[in-house]
């Protein structure tokens, strides 16, 4: 995080904050999709995702170049890994390529965070509280307009969550 970050003093001050995670599987639901739209139209279209909420101690790491650099040689890594390995215009790139007086002089700008999870809490919106004939024609639209894995793990969701998922 920049150290001119305002959120910077509000983390050492109160060494709290709530961290939110979402899915990579979100999805917008289209109105025309709701079978209901035909008998009265009162839908509007909506936005189904998981997230996870965590209230976590958090600790601001100021001046500790090395511990710095491992963060950032480790995110660095993270990241480049999840380049598509077959598709790879470029070598991945590692924090030990640029210069590192350069990477030196970059640190001082930052800080770096350590988060630890005190509590967490789920949640998640997938259309529980439509009726079972709204749900199967959304199935239907992940299937037909969305597709691939982002739609299996969509339908996969609802399924799991609408509480007449035996009539889906």
């Amino acid at each position: 995080m920049a150290k001119q970050n305002d959120q910077v003093a509000q983390l050492e001050k109160t060494g709290e904050a709530t961290v939110v995670f979402r899915s990579s599987y979100d999805s917008y639901i289209s109105a025309a999709w709701y079978e209901s739209k035909k008998e009265h139209h009162k839908v509007v279209s909506t936005w189904d995702y998981a997230a996870l909420h965590c209230d976590c101690e958090v600790r601001v790491i100021r001046d500790d170049p090395q511990w710095m650099l491992g963060m950032l040689e480790e995110t660095t890594g993270n990241y480049e890994g999840m380049r598509n390995g077959d598709k790879l215009i470029e070598e991945r790139w590692k924090v030990s390529d640029a210069p590192t007086e350069y990477i030196n002089a970059l640190m001082k700008g930052i800080v770096g965070l350590e988060v630890k999870v005190k509590a967490f809490k789920s949640k998640v919106k997938a259309n529980q509280n439509k009726p079972a004939k709204d749900v199967s024609k959304i199935l239907k639209g992940y299937e037909e307009e969305i597709g691939g894995p982002k739609a299996a793990a969509m339908r996969e969701m609802t399924a799991e969550e609408h509480p007449r998922a035996d009539l889906l």
